[in-house]
């Protein structure tokens, strides 16, 4: 994919990384559209080796997030449950503050 096409769809990480690749100057402090256009701009001749590899990003729902984050978390809640209720100092601290 020419890079005039790839880089306006690219956020501030991915333009510095590539524009690492292609050994480009790209100041620490740029606005992302203006290292948009450095990147649009650049030519070189190392261009044609460097190779983009790409694979689906699906957008996950709300839902769906919090439904995988508490099924991967399960086992800890339970284990900081136990803990919680079984200490008094931590139900007295609760009731302090």
């Amino acid at each position: 994919m020419p890079l005039n096409v790839l880089a306006p769809k690219l956020t501030l990480k991915a333009v510095k990384e590539l524009a690492n690749l292609h050994d480009m100057y790209m100041p620490s402090k740029i606005l992302l559209k203006n290292a948009q256009m450095l990147l649009e701009n650049h030519k070189c001749e190392t261009c044609p080796e460097i190779l983009m590899v790409f694979k689906p990003y699906k957008l996950v729902s709300n839902a769906e997030y919090q439904k995988t984050w508490y099924q991967k978390n399960q086992e800890k809640r339970a284990e900081y449950d136990k803990q919680r209720t079984s200490k008094p100092e931590y139900q007295e601290s609760i009731k302090s503050h």
